[in-house]
């Protein structure tokens, strides 16, 4: 009788320890779905992050004009080419097209071209379909041109008609700098637009993109060198006769200095 009294009085203690620990298991769970519902809402509302991801991604002969052959076969990396060349006449051209991608979230251009491993001094090369420092947009796959061929001042065929070289592309995120201030009343404009007037502006709200949102009824180059890299652009979404305007730039805005 003794063994079964002692027996049901442990079994009760027991299931009070178990009662316990399933409150607090209970709770830590409560608690744990709670931050990480609260870190959910956090990561949606996070700070825009640049992606920067651009690159060579296709090289090929595309033309060759009076006598111009290739050598041999053309290679590429992520931000160069190599190709070698002979040019059999003056006016001999050798014309390759370049794909170039740009994966990333933010707008890029080619700041600079370098020429290494040049062995040529008679012979140039040109762009085609693009220039240096025009903005190539995010999800964007781009083809141009390098046409390789003699200087204009060549009026003779120099001895050597070869040419080996590799060209290498700096692609760089382009900073979005805002159009200097204009002084001014209601009525003026400002960032060199020529779009609204001040007194017409209800909202400016900044983006970190150049895409222009839905119902857009205008937009201008508001950037200080009026190179693309910051597109102002408005609309009237509650019909009031007032326009909101949004500024987009490249990741970020910049103020101008003599803001």
């Amino acid at each position: 009788m003794k063994l079964k009294k002692t027996y049901k009085k442990n079994s009760g203690k027991i299931n009070i320890i178990m009662f316990f620990l399933f409150c607090v298991l209970t709770l830590g769970l409560t608690v744990g779905y709670s931050s990480l519902n609260k870190e959910l809402k956090i990561s949606a509302e996070a700070v825009f992050r640049k992606q920067e991801d651009i690159r060579i991604t296709n090289l090929e002969l595309s033309e060759i004009q009076n006598e111009g052959l290739e050598n041999y076969k053309s290679k590429y990396s992520k931000n160069t080419i190599s190709v070698g060349v002979d040019l059999k006449n003056t006016t001999s051209t050798v014309k390759y097209k370049v794909t170039v991608s740009n994966t990333g979230n933010v707008a890029m251009w080619i700041e600079s071209i370098t020429e290494e491993l040049k062995n040529n001094d008679y012979m140039v090369y040109e762009l085609e379909s693009i220039n240096i420092k025009e903005l190539i947009k995010p999800g964007e796959q781009r083809d141009f041109y390098v046409i390789f061929k003699y200087k204009s001042d060549i009026n003779e065929l120099p001895q050597n008609t070869t040419l080996d070289e590799m060209l290498r592309f700096k692609f760089v995120k382009p900073d979005s700098v805002l159009a200097e201030g204009s002084k001014g009343g209601a009525t003026t404009t400002f960032w060199n637009g020529t779009e609204i007037k001040r007194e017409e502006v209800e909202k400016i709200t900044f983006s970190p993109t150049l895409e222009q949102g839905e119902g857009s009824l205008g937009f201008w180059d508001a950037s200080d060198k009026k190179d693309g890299t910051v597109i102002a652009w408005y609309k009237d979404s509650d019909k009031n006769g007032k326009y909101e305007l949004t500024v987009g730039g490249i990741g970020v805005v910049y103020a101008n200095p003599t803001s």
